[in-house]
C-alpha cells in the first residue's frame, strides 16, 4: 500500500517538474532563436526536437494528468486537473498554427496554472 502511495505523490511531482521544463522551454525558445538569427544573418533551422519539443512535454503531462486524476482523493481535482491541461494545450496549439493572437504570457500563466494544481494536489489530496 506504501509503494501505492508513493506512486501517487510521484505522479504531482512528476507534473511540476514536466511543467517546470515547459515553462524553461517556453522562455528559452525566443531567447535562443534570436541569438542564433543574429549570428547567422538571420537564417533559423531549428533543430527539430527543439522545435517540437512542446508536443513530447504535452504529451508527457497528459499521462501525468491522468494518472494524477485517476488516483486523486477530491473530485474537483479531476475537473481541475483536466482543465488545467486543456488549458495548455489549446494555448500550445494555438501558438503552433497561429489562429488567434494571444501573448507569449498566456502559456506561462496556463504552464504555471498546472504546476499549481499538481502542488495542491500533491499537498492536500493524498489517499
Amino acid at each position: 500500500m506504501k509503494m501505492v502511495k508513493s506512486s501517487i505523490q510521484n505522479n504531482d511531482i512528476y507534473g511540476i517538474i514536466v511543467c517546470a521544463l515547459c515553462l524553461l522551454h517556453c522562455i528559452a525558445t525566443p531567447l535562443i532563436f534570436f541569438s542564433v538569427a543574429v549570428s547567422n544573418n538571420n537564417k533559423i533551422s531549428p533543430p527539430f526536437l527543439w522545435k517540437n519539443l512542446d508536443y513530447l512535454l504535452l504529451a508527457i503531462s497528459l499521462f501525468i494528468v491522468y494518472n494524477s486524476a485517476k488516483n486523486t482523493t477530491k473530485p474537483i481535482m479531476k475537473y481541475l486537473l483536466g482543465i488545467s491541461w486543456l488549458m495548455l494545450f489549446l494555448v500550445i496549439s494555438n501558438e503552433k498554427i497561429g489562429i488567434f493572437h494571444i501573448p507569449e504570457l498566456v502559456t506561462y500563466i496556463a504552464s504555471i496554472n498546472l504546476a499549481v494544481v499538481h502542488l495542491y494536489n500533491y499537498k492536500y489530496c493524498r489517499c
